[in-house]
């Protein structure tokens, strides 16, 4: 598929890309979120490399996909409870360092009213 608003570069022959050619501080177009949509979809992973994003920015581009969840457990950024601080250097390490899964104790319906 050819991109008008974003190039797009395969990571392997089979899944995964990064996207460049797009700030995501200053998307002015739907096309250009659908055009990322459509990349994730074809690629299975996309990956945006430097880019230094702003909470808003990272909230619109969320919704793009769905509604923005809350996690419980997770630290956030302050004013932002969407967006958990989740790091994997020193002392900030996540206490889950086995297989697990996130927010089962939620209750069923609340994911398919």
């Amino acid at each position: 598929m050819a991109f008008r608003h974003i190039e797009l570069t395969p990571m392997t022959p089979t899944i995964g890309a990064t996207i460049s050619g797009v700030d995501l501080n200053a998307v002015k177009s739907e096309d250009v979120y659908e055009e990322i949509k459509q990349a994730l979809w074809q690629c299975g992973v996309v990956f945006f490399r430097n880019q230094k994003i702003t909470p808003e920015s990272y909230l619109k581009l969320g919704a793009k996909f769905g509604e923005m969840e809350q996690h419980e457990f997770f630290p956030h950024i302050d004013g932002y409870p969407q967006i958990q601080l989740i790091s994997h250097e020193g002392y900030d390490a996540p206490e889950t360092d086995r297989w697990h899964t996130d927010v089962t104790f939620r209750k069923f319906w609340r994911f398919w009213r």
